[in-house]
């Protein structure tokens, strides 16, 4: 074989092997520290409270209305230390499906974002 032909089958497989391990990961299940209710302090979410289950995500309005949702599959990837995950749903009501972006600070005290907002949510367990 020639040496060009060697160089470019090697560069092929080099570009194809960091695509892969570089793209996002699909998940099996729901990670342990994205599980439970979460609040933000923002003034415009003051009566709402988003919830991660196993199999479903659930928006609550208040105590007595809420929406859940089926997870169909999650996606994750790291970006600069925050683990970013995206959750493809049912959005029952609407007839569609739909994702969310979930970001995830770790920590002692974790934090998510929704979405491109920039409220912060915290976990109420």
């Amino acid at each position: 074989m020639r040496p060009h032909v060697i160089i470019l089958v090697l560069a092929l497989l080099a570009l194809l092997v960091t695509s892969v391990a570089c793209g996002p990961k699909t998940l099996e299940a729901t990670p342990y520290p994205l599980l439970g209710r979460w609040e933000t302090d923002a003034a415009k979410y003051e009566d709402r409270w988003f919830e991660i289950r196993n199999q479903s995500l659930i928006w609550g309005i208040g105590t007595l209305k809420a929406y859940e949702h089926p997870i169909t599959r999650i996606e994750f990837e790291e970006d600069e230390g925050v683990l970013v995950y995206d959750f493809h749903y049912w959005n029952q009501e609407q007839g569609y499906d739909d994702s969310l972006r979930v970001r995830l600070s770790p920590g002692t005290d974790p934090r998510i974002q929704l979405g491109a907002r920039a409220e912060e949510w915290y976990a109420v367990r």
